[in-house]
């Protein structure tokens, strides 16, 4: 009888509750000080009128998240000071006293001196973010708001919510039964739950839960779309909350319908389009500047196609190679679920070559077996790993020949 209980879906944003996700207090490291600023007022608005909500999972999860993303800014910032301009600038004896060379020397000599500047600019600006390791921009803003009457405990005896975990995840009950293959057994997703049904509760308040996770166990999908909340998420929370509403967005949505400026909430929204992290970014430009590198003319690989499930993909005039860069925080259930994923939907959309780029140096290299039987069922497929170190080749099936002579084996790049 369930499946015809009448729900009220449409959420009060004038007075709901607004619970915020991890990936949400992470965000406004990928974005501007204008969209920071934007964002502030409206957490302090909604502070003011106390709306706003931070389950603790929340907050540990942000504590655990933070100090990777600083130091991923810090790596950004070094990786720029590699800029080099070619120095060597030597013509023929014979063209050294025409206007042209000097006009060509003088300038070269303005861009040496441009890149020293550079440089030095950059190596101060990584001394500032590597002093970040308490306290930054948004660290700095979240301090001063998020207080005891923002960040609610779960008041649930552990043993309790574990219990709970259990039976919900064996029955396939949302949220977190996707993120049951995690090492904590993906109690994350079950906690921010039960705490904001919790808070909902004791105010009687409907809920706006603003995330960026759009997996199945959150949302009802049309094919990699999420379309509206889970009904089971729904149909749970109005029974806990007399009757209530619950409805989940992502943050360009939210920044919207708080009267954020236009200009932010595009550049929130490009921010949630961009399939790469920064990490994920370095490696695709790395591994197509290496692909380029040994790539004759008639190869065109420098064609890039966007195919789903991979992370990048690239074309020559008779092969698609699609590529998943796996970084730190995949389980390997998840991992191995994101590769047959990527390999059966590829096989659909002509892909040929299959690489996974290990973008890590630490326990996943101890299980490269591992990896390479989860794509013995591809026809083509190469594994890479390592990342701070450079690159090696670990296997390598590929069929076109530039993709054999980038990536043999035990060959680092």
């Amino acid at each position: 009888m369930q499946a015809f209980t009448p729900l009220r879906t449409k959420v009060d944003t004038n007075t709901a509750l607004v619970v915020l996700d991890t990936n949400v207090l992470l965000a406004p490291y990928k974005t501007s000080a204008t969209a920071l600023n934007e964002i502030r007022r409206i957490y302090t608005q909604l502070r003011s009128e106390k709306r706003l909500v931070i389950p603790a999972q929340v907050a540990r999860e942000f504590g655990r998240n933070r100090p990777n993303l600083v130091a991923s800014l810090y790596k950004q910032v070094v990786d720029f000071r590699t800029l080099a301009i070619n120095g060597r600038y030597e013509p023929p004896p014979v063209l050294q006293e025409l206007p042209e060379h000097k006009k060509a020397r003088e300038a070269l000599d303005k861009m040496q001196e441009a890149l020293k500047t550079f440089r030095s600019s950059l190596d101060a600006l990584a001394n500032t973010v590597a002093q970040w390791q308490h306290t930054d921009p948004v660290l700095d803003v979240y301090e001063r708001l998020f207080d005891g009457s923002v960040v609610h405990e779960l008041a649930i005896p552990a043993e309790e919510v574990e219990k709970m975990r259990k039976d919900r995840y064996e029955a396939k009950l949302p949220p977190g039964y996707k993120d049951k293959g995690k090492d904590d057994g993906g109690i994350g997703d079950l906690l921010i739950w039960l705490t904001l049904k919790q808070v909902a509760r004791q105010r009687e308040l409907d809920v706006l839960f603003v995330t960026e996770d759009a997996k199945e166990d959150w949302f009802h999908r049309a094919g990699d779309t999420p379309v509206f909340p889970r009904h089971e998420l729904a149909l749970e929370f109005a029974e806990h909350v007399y009757g209530r509403a619950f409805g989940q967005t992502n943050l360009s949505d939210f920044l919207r319908t708080f009267g954020a400026k236009e200009e932010v909430v595009a550049e929130v929204r490009e921010n949630e389009r961009d399939p790469f992290t920064q990490g994920a970014r370095a490696v695709q430009r790395r591994i197509l500047n290496h692909i380029a590198s040994v790539a004759t003319p008639d190869d065109h690989f420098a064609r890039q196609v966007r195919v789903p499930h991979f992370s990048f993909s690239y074309a020559s005039d008779n092969a698609v190679c699609g590529a998943i860069v796996v970084e730190d925080g995949y389980s390997s259930t998840e991992l191995q679920t994101r590769i047959n994923r990527a390999v059966l939907h590829g096989r659909e959309m002509k892909v040929s070559e299959f690489v996974v780029v290990l973008a890590v140096d630490g326990e996943y290299v101890a299980h490269l077996s591992r990896f390479a039987e989860m794509l013995s069922f591809a026809d083509s497929a190469i594994l890479v790993h390592g990342w701070e170190t450079g690159f090696v080749t670990f296997l390598n099936t590929a069929k076109h020949p530039t993709l054999r002579r980038a990536f043999e084996v035990n060959t680092s790049f």
